[in-house]
């Protein structure tokens, strides 16, 4: 639960009904930097965390424009102290001159600035050392755009009704730290019309990855690097894919309905690598089948809406058909404490097993304690977050 207070005349402030426990507290005032003090322990006759300074704060200004260097009213600007941040988060947007103010920023350090605006898409984020001197001018290019076709491999005719999924690749943390990766950001998705044709507007430069997928053909991944230019026409040609049918059984042997089933390569690991995979439910009587895969061996799991689940590995385009039973579950147990040693009510506790694709999740009680049920047998991690304390 949220409580909120204002500060009297001498800026002392009383929250109550403040639960019992570790709390993350936040304090902002116009003309100030926002301060959050994670990890005051509040017990049952409450505390008093003293004086806390605010400190000053700055205001950013500056005008967003276009590639011609002229004014765009009207765009929004996000700001983040990372340059490294994926997802752009509007802070303000400029009024119909272009010009925009963010205020309350700390006064030390670096903020990274970008903006966009109808048919104008981000330029690469501009760095600006705080306090600012002087205004900024947030650059935007013209959006660019893709279009491309999905087509039968075997005669080249078009394949109505494909989906195709795009994402940006994006890098995290800085080259040679031991945080830093890539990973993939969705920024649209298209179904192909009679003529097999996709199209994806609103994009900006960098290196792209096109999911597509229909049924009965082999879903593939093609890369796609946008320049300064609208790139050359898209055309991705579909395998005719192989059949793979089973059926889901509860720990008893009985019929699973209404269960999700997925199918990889089984020399892609669950939870990383390019996202080629089908799904699929099983019906009334437990069956399923994929006629989307590759050639060779696939990994093949079930889960249930209790968090149980089963793997096994099966060949695409075998004839028998592939059994997943559910095992009968076990139970995870423990308690969630604090850094002193006092319990955590409410911690969310989470336990993944990558090998089933099994994830869990409970949250501590008053006590701490906390149960896994149905945990499947194998190697588990758990994982504990509480609001105003360090994960574990």
């Amino acid at each position: 639960p949220e409580v909120t207070d204002s500060t009297d005349d001498e800026g002392r402030a009383r929250l109550e009904a403040v639960p019992v426990g570790m709390v993350l507290l936040r304090l902002s005032r116009p003309g100030s930097v926002s301060r959050t003090i994670p990890g005051i322990e509040v017990p049952a006759g409450g505390a008093d965390i003293g004086d806390v300074v605010l400190q000053p704060g700055v205001s950013l200004s500056g005008t967003t424009v276009g590639p011609d260097g002229e004014p765009v009213g009207e765009a929004e600007v996000a700001l983040e102290r990372n340059a490294q941040v994926p997802i752009f988060r509007p802070s303000t947007t400029s009024d119909e001159d272009g010009r925009f103010v963010i205020p309350d920023l700390d006064p030390s350090g670096e903020v990274y600035l970008q903006a966009q605006a109808e048919g104008l898409v981000p330029e690469a984020p501009l760095k600006v050392e705080m306090p600012p001197d002087g205004e900024v001018e947030v650059a935007m290019a013209e959006e660019r755009v893709l279009e491309g076709r999905v087509l039968d491999a075997r005669d080249d005719a078009p394949i109505e009704g494909a989906a195709v999924v795009m994402r940006l690749k994006k890098n995290t943390g800085m080259p040679g730290s031991q945080v830093y990766g890539q990973f993939s950001m969705t920024v649209g998705d298209s179904t192909t019309d009679a003529a097999g044709r996709f199209l994806f507007k609103g994009l900006s430069s960098g290196e792209y990855e096109l999911a597509v997928s229909a049924d009965g053909k082999r879903g593939v991944n093609q890369k796609v690097v946008i320049g300064a230019a609208d790139p050359e026409p898209v055309v991705v040609r579909l395998e005719q894919g192989l059949v793979l049918r089973g059926h889901v059984e509860t720990s008893d042997g009985d019929a699973a309905p209404g269960v999700w089933v997925s199918a990889r390569p089984a020399s892609q690991a669950w939870g990383g690598g390019p996202n080629v995979y089908s799904s699929t439910q099983s019906d009334a009587d437990g069956r399923f089948h994929f006629d989307d895969l590759g050639p060779g061996t696939h990994s093949v799991s079930a889960r249930s809406d209790d968090g149980k689940a089963v793997h096994v590995t099966a060949e695409a385009g075998q004839p028998d058909e592939v059994v997943l039973r559910f095992p009968r579950g076990t139970e995870i147990s423990g308690t969630v404490l604090g850094p002193d040693g006092p319990p955590v009510s409410g911690a969310t506790v989470r336990g993944t097993n990558r090998e089933l694709a099994q994830r869990l999740s409970a949250d501590s009680k008053s006590d701490g304690r906390y149960e896994l049920r149905e945990a499947a047998a194998g190697k588990w991690e758990i994982r504990v977050s509480a609001e105003g304390l360090a994960s574990a």
